[in-house]
């Protein structure tokens, strides 16, 4: 009769422990399941920022490249415009003075001496020059076709022979001006000899 309680006790000790034992599994289980439930979330959770933080970073970089198109497109008909702008007015014609003319008319006035009159000084040179050319043209055509003469005068070199500038004009050369440094004159104020010892005022 004792063995039989102490059977049953054991096994009813054994059936606790089992059941207990099955309750701790479940609970693991449940606990290892909503961890996994959880993890699940979180990965879905930052795919999801991911590809959204993409789809922004397109749309953001999409809108600034239309910006740029919208920008040039616009920059592209302001410059068309402008251009059909000019073509359609008239220009106004006016001469400037070239510039050596410019820089002998200021050379005279600011050291001291007469401001020279470019123009009358520019038409002489230009109808030098005229002549020169002239007489050149002259020569060109009197030369032999195939000569060496007539190709370098072709070319543009120099075909009569080099010659020296000295003593002769050469044009554009004459743009000068001299500016004169005088020495500088000084006076003696400390420890000088005053005539009859009289003090120094004022």
């Amino acid at each position: 009769d004792d063995r039989d309680r102490d059977r049953d006790k054991r096994d009813d000790r054994d059936r606790r422990d089992d059941r207990d034992r099955d309750r701790d599994k479940r609970d693991d289980r449940d606990r290892r399941d909503d961890r996994d439930r959880d993890r699940d979330k979180r990965d879905d959770r930052d795919k999801r920022d991911d590809r959204d933080r993409r789809d922004d970073r397109d749309r953001d970089r999409d809108r600034e490249r239309r910006d740029d198109r919208d920008r040039d497109r616009s920059h592209r008909d302001d410059k068309e415009r402008d251009r059909d702008r000019d073509r359609d007015e008239p220009r106004p014609t006016y001469s400037r003075p070239s510039v050596a003319a410019t820089k002998v008319s200021a050379v005279g006035a600011t050291y001291g001496g007469p401001a020279v009159s470019s123009s009358s000084k520019m038409d002489k040179k230009k109808i030098e020059k005229e002549k020169k050319e002239a007489e050149k043209q002259e020569i060109i055509k009197s030369l032999d076709p195939n000569s060496e003469e007539a190709m370098m005068a072709a070319m543009g070199l120099p075909f009569s022979g080099f010659d020296t500038t000295k003593g002769k004009e050469v044009e554009g050369a004459d743009v000068s001006g001299v500016k004169i440094k005088s020495s500088r004159q000084y006076r003696q104020y400390m420890n000088r000899r005053r005539p009859g010892g009289l003090p120094i005022t004022g």
